[in-house]
């Protein structure tokens, strides 16, 4: 008897072995793709830049390190029992703007938009605070990650009725559909789905968030529903109506026509559909994080977000020279107006507390951290990113920062390791999935209204119905 648990023993530590073996390597290898990827992409964009800075000092190889940091940490996320999908879309916006895009900033020496904007010293600032954010975010998750071990399971273990579920997806599906269409209409109609720069119109002459929520009402109750009922039939293996299920999938692709509407409403609409897809296939949810950095890198502009038109990819793929890689300008722009005496603590998350209060009854309502930005800096365009780095940091400074790096990856990897625990925490970590890279670019204000609207539905739906453990 004691031999036979000896042997067992042993069988088990050399599976352990092996299963570690096994996640080392494909760490490595992970890790190691995405390394000489930034190095290629880095060389390549580089090398028109002409003059390039010195990269001989401690900024640039802070760079690097947010670099490297990344890319582990992306790896680390994707090779665990359970792939992290959040952390690792998390690590990925991290890698490309406050990594790869930092880096190109710094060497650059006739940066264009707004790099003439910010001073040396902003830019040094900027990247030693990328560093620090990276550096608690991955020690908070690494932390999280040994707490969670055994609470991971790859399964749904719950077996329940959904009538309750299925009526109250009936009663919303019922109810967009009876007012949808008055409401298309008065954010533009035919112009709203198929013609590029009406969502942009409508917010620009909006004067009361009227607009923001007839746009929620569109796009997110469809998501929703798409995404429940493809949850119940490929997830939960149920039977599902087949008319409802394709008619909202059909709306929904209707809904994120690439040319008509900003790519944050197409993530928004698409990334949670794919998300039941890929919490089932592993392989393909790597394939898809590591194809990110080149779709976001090389393909983010083939079609023109102003026009719709389609365009050949651009040879000139330095990011330091372009307005949609602004996050970590704007970062350096944001420390260096904190430093001239803007932005009073906690002013700007008041704005974002309070989103749902119109302007025409609150004044002095925050503007958006970024257009607050562009105001300052005198800039007419005015439609600008605002990082979450620079949201906590205008907020609460480095504390803010500090809190929110441990916050952030608090709630994503909360999510990432129970989303397999009932339907509300699906459905939401579903959503996160599609609004995170809206999230993390920011600005707060712009987002907020958004994703409460979506956490009220998806607790509408799953309220009183908690499928437990039988």
């Amino acid at each position: 008897m004691r031999n036979t648990q000896t042997s067992i023993l042993v069988n088990l530590t050399e599976m352990n072995k092996q299963q570690l073996g096994s996640k080392i390597t494909k760490m490595f290898l992970i890790s190691s793709y995405l390394l000489l990827f930034a190095f290629f992409f880095l060389k390549a964009s580089t090398h028109g830049f002409g003059f390039i800075t010195d990269r001989a000092n401690i900024p640039v190889a802070i760079a690097i390190a947010n670099i490297i940091i990344c890319s582990i940490m992306i790896s680390y996320s994707l090779i665990g029992t359970q792939v992290q999908t959040l952390l690792s879309l998390f690590w990925t916006f991290q890698f490309i703007f406050f990594g790869i895009v930092n880096y190109s900033y710094l060497v650059d020496s006739f940066p264009f938009y707004l790099g003439g904007l910010a001073e040396r010293l902003d830019l040094e600032r900027a990247t030693y605070l990328s560093f620090f954010c990276n550096f608690t975010a991955a020690i908070t998750q690494i932390i999280l990650a040994n707490q969670k071990k055994s609470r991971i399971n790859n399964q749904f273990p719950f077996n329940r009725d959904l009538t309750i579920f299925r009526h109250r997806l009936k009663i919303l599906s019922i109810a967009y559909l009876l007012t949808f269409i008055p409401v298309v209409n008065f954010i533009g109609g035919s112009r709203f789905l198929f013609n590029s720069g009406s969502i942009y119109e409508g917010f620009l002459t909006s004067t009361v968030p009227i607009f923001s929520i007839a746009l929620s009402f569109v796009i997110v109750i469809p998501t929703i529903i798409t995404t429940s009922l493809l949850f119940i039939r490929f997830y939960l293996n149920h039977k599902v109506n087949y008319v409802w299920l394709i008619s909202f999938a059909i709306w929904s692709l209707i809904l994120s026509y690439p040319p008509a509407h900003p790519r944050s409403v197409v993530l928004f609409i698409l990334i949670p559909i794919f998300f039941v897809v890929t919490t089932k296939f592993r392989k393909l949810t790597i394939i898809i994080v590591l194809s990110i950095p080149i779709v976001v890198l090389y393909f983010s502009n083939v079609i023109n977000r102003y026009n719709g038109a389609i365009k050949l990819v651009s040879q000139n793929y330095a990011t330091s020279r372009h307005g949609d890689y602004d996050a970590f300008m704007q970062l350096a722009l944001g420390i260096k107006q904190v430093t001239n005496g803007e932005f009073p603590i906690l002013n700007q998350a008041l704005g974002s507390l309070l989103f749902y209060f119109p302007r025409s009854i609150w004044q002095s309502k925050p503007l958006d951290t970024g257009v607050a930005l562009a105001q300052m800096n005198g800039l007419q365009f005015q439609n600008l990113s605002a990082p979450w780095i620079l949201e906590a940091f205008v907020n609460l400074r480095v504390f803010g920062v500090f809190f929110v790096s441990i916050f952030i990856i608090y709630i994503l990897s909360k999510f990432d390791n129970s989303f397999n625990k009932n339907i509300f925490n699906y459905l939401i970590a579903a959503i996160l999935s599609g609004s995170i890279f809206i999230l993390l670019r920011g600005s707060l204000l712009q987002a907020t209204g958004r994703i409460a609207f979506s956490v009220l539905l998806i607790y509408y739906l799953s309220s009183n119905f908690r499928m437990k453990k039988t």
